[in-house]
């Protein structure tokens, strides 16, 4: 299931900006995965999606970390919490295997 500001409540307001944040990384993986599921992209593309892949990578591990450090007062809140790093999690997961496609076709 997917963790959504209106299911935790209004206690939730410490994990509200990091559910609107992963909203947004989870667009632009989906963004990169429609590009790079066309098949092979072109070697000029190559350097620029390798980039992309990159900022992501480290913008999923900034966001990761962010939602680790938020302190929540409840078992409800500490399971929403849980759920939202295994969402982060998955979308690394999605991120490695964009980059192992993006290899593949380079022929690495």
């Amino acid at each position: 299931f997917k963790v959504s500001g209106n299911a935790l409540g209004a206690e939730a307001a410490a994990l509200a900006p990091l559910l609107e944040e992963t909203e947004t990384l989870r667009a632009r993986v989906d963004e990169l995965q429609r590009l790079v599921g066309r098949g092979a992209p072109p070697a000029a593309l190559r350097a620029a999606i390798d980039q992309r892949l990159l900022n992501l990578t480290e913008s999923l591990t900034r966001h990761h970390l962010a939602v680790d450090a938020v302190a929540v007062p409840d078992e409800v809140q500490r399971a929403a919490r849980r759920e939202l790093s295994r969402q982060i999690e998955a979308m690394c997961e999605r991120v490695d295997g964009i980059s192992l496609q993006v290899r593949a076709g380079a022929g690495e």
